[in-house]
């Protein structure tokens, strides 16, 4: 699973063999074969990024934000907005965007280490699962409790989401309407990711009082 067949790959049954993603694979590309191809190499991407060993330990937040922006698997969600939302931006427009691109990746990563930290540090204790998280990077650069490393991870995404604000405004002012929609989706997708990472019950069961009633 490396490559994007092309349409005739696909007419000849070259796809590759693997049944969820070959349906998931036909589904996508017959919808649109450009935005579709872009969403999959994503995928695949992401799906790659999650097989490597990580460091056992980080130089700085910085350099665990950059390894952690392809494992936590954001650039996915956004290009799955962008299928969703049928946006084709130019070039110009793209890179127009990188930096509000850049502050959501780093706000989707800290959100969900913040609140996927207690069942890390369960897993951890449990299983001796190691724990890849900003909470514990944090914590051994500081030498801090995890109680004052999340305090502070808490704070960087409140950090985040002023120059967020700022950054937002900028691309979006007398921005041609794919970029207004695409500065759009993105906020809404952290927006989302931070509802999701704050109730889902895997991160919520392990934390009192977290998790929604059915």
């Amino acid at each position: 699973m490396t490559t994007i067949p092309n349409p005739a790959q696909w007419r000849e049954g070259q796809g590759p063999e693997y049944a969820i993603y070959n349906m998931l694979a036909r589904e996508i590309l017959s919808e649109d074969f450009v935005q579709g191809k872009r969403l999959l190499e994503s995928v695949i991407f992401w799906i790659s990024t999650t097989q490597r060993t990580p460091p056992e330990t980080f130089p700085t937040l910085e350099d665990y934000m950059a390894y952690r922006a392809c494992d936590v698997g954001a650039y996915t969600v956004f290009r799955s907005m962008e299928f969703a939302c049928d946006i084709s931006l130019s070039d110009t427009d793209f890179e127009a965007a990188a930096r509000l691109r850049s502050l959501c990746e780093k706000h989707f990563l800290l959100t969900n280490d913040l609140y996927s930290y207690a069942k890390e540090a369960i897993a951890e204790q449990e299983h001796g699962v190691p724990v890849l998280n900003a909470v514990r990077v944090v914590q051994l650069l500081m030498n801090i409790s995890a109680d004052s490393a999340k305090a502070i991870v808490r704070q960087v995404v409140w950090d985040v989401e002023r120059q967020l604000n700022e950054e937002y405004e900028r691309v979006t002012q007398d921005a041609p309407e794919s970029r207004l929609t695409y500065a759009q989706g993105l906020i809404i997708s952290i927006a989302g990711n931070m509802f999701f990472s704050a109730t889902c019950a895997r991160y919520a069961r392990v934390v009192e009082g977290s998790r929604l009633h059915a």
